[in-house]
């Protein structure tokens, strides 16, 4: 018989079977490789901004345009987004530890994963949409952002990030529905009874961000492609012809394709990254179909990845 100091572990909320402790190791891997991935641009990013204090300046050469970057608006913006992939890779690290324990534990470590869910998916989609403003200002309009917004929305974006993950506990969370972050199936998030809360929160804000950069980057597409010309505000739809005064036409049409397609990757790669889980919790809200445990995995085995 145990006496009353002998610590006993705390049982699985969610005990695994071996299929299902296989598909949170591969969550756990895709939280780690974003881990390691965004750990090591933020190396870089330190070692550009580091380098002309240990490297002659005639040897630093071609990081000048680097750390040019990072001095402008658009280079913190961007730091901000990696930082936010980072917060949201530290919840999908912790998934190692449930495949470890055969199942989720509730306790510190899962509320612990449901704040850096939460916090680094909101980050994410706020700078996300920060980003495609910028682009889409400084492309289609030719306009620069004035530094006190900027300033401003570095502040406003990560105080929205930090009252999000704070009011559900402090205004939303009652003795009768029980505990706001908490075990959610294979992983701790926002739990079942405040799935309304969950859904504005959480997937709204996605989901509009998606729609955003979205429709911002294929407008900076057709302006790169000279189909639209923004004059004094306005924007005007044309068709490109290849005699056009526009500044576009200084390039070569398959100059500009190239880097159409490439900025077009990064908002389809988001939206691919982020569309999976939406739309499962927006099904399972509904009530009307039961969504199967590996469409559940696969969502968000697919939002582990967003670093």
């Amino acid at each position: 018989m145990l006496d009353e100091t002998t610590h006993v572990p705390a049982p699985p909320s969610t005990l695994f079977d071996h299929g299902t402790r296989r598909a949170v190791v591969v969550t756990a891997l895709a939280g780690l490789s974003s881990c390691i991935l965004v750990s090591l641009l933020f190396m870089h990013i330190i070692f550009v901004a580091l380098s002309p204090l240990c490297i002659r300046q005639s040897r630093a050469g071609g990081q000048d345009g680097e750390r040019n970057f990072l001095r402008r608006q658009l280079g913190i913006f961007v730091v901000c987004l990696f930082l936010s992939d980072f917060i949201q890779s530290i919840s999908g690290m912790i998934q190692i530890r449930w495949a470890a324990h055969g199942g989720v534990v509730d306790g510190t470590t899962c509320t612990t994963q449901a704040v850096t869910l939460l916090a680094g998916d909101l980050g994410t989609c706020i700078w996300n949409a920060v980003v495609a403003t910028h682009t889409f200002l400084t492309i289609v309009l030719r306009r620069s952002m004035p530094r006190r917004l900027a300033a401003g929305l570095i502040v406003a974006g990560w105080l929205a990030v930090v009252v999000a993950c704070i009011v559900g506990p402090l205004a939303i969370q009652t003795q009768s529905k029980g505990p706001f972050y908490g075990v959610t199936k294979e992983w701790c998030f926002i739990t079942d009874p405040y799935a309304d809360a969950r859904l504005w929160i959480h997937y709204v804000p996605i989901l509009v961000s998606a729609f955003v950069i979205f429709v911002l980057y294929t407008l900076v597409f057709l302006s790169l492609r000279g189909n639209i010309i923004a004059d004094a505000g306005s924007i005007e739809l044309r068709r490109r012809h290849p005699s056009s005064s526009s500044a576009v036409t200084d390039i070569s049409n398959a100059q500009v394709a190239n880097i159409a397609r490439k900025m077009l990757w990064y908002p389809s790669s988001y939206v691919i990254i982020v569309l999976p889980i939406s739309i499962v919790r927006l099904v399972s809200l509904g009530g009307k179909a039961k969504v199967p445990e590996w469409v559940w995995l696969l969502g968000i085995t697919c939002l582990f990845l967003s670093g």
